[in-house]
């Protein structure tokens, strides 16, 4: 128990001060008409396009962070990520 509070406590620190700008950015880095994250390099950097990699690590990210922000109490984030992950989602199955 002591080391699920202490664990727990930690993110708590962490999650809004360090890890907002970057998630905010994976909400809100994405192209106008598709909804889908906008272009960006592939793992060995040799295109520069909308790559399914990339939407899936993004998803998955969002995910994560809407996950985060419910749990410690971020409404605005609790709402926007998961707004973002539904654009997405709908995007990708287009």
């Amino acid at each position: 128990l002591f080391f699920t509070w202490t664990a727990a406590h930690r993110v708590l620190h962490f999650f809004p001060s360090r890890s907002s700008s970057d998630l905010d950015f994976l909400a809100t880095y994405r192209e106008k008409y598709t909804k889908l994250p906008d272009v960006s390099y592939d793992l060995w950097e040799e295109r520069h396009v909308i790559h399914t990699f990339s939407v899936s690590a993004v998803y998955a990210g969002l995910n994560a962070a809407a996950t985060f922000a419910e749990t410690f109490g971020d409404e605005t984030r609790a709402t926007t990520f998961p707004t973002a992950m539904v654009e997405i989602k709908e995007a990708t199955i287009k």
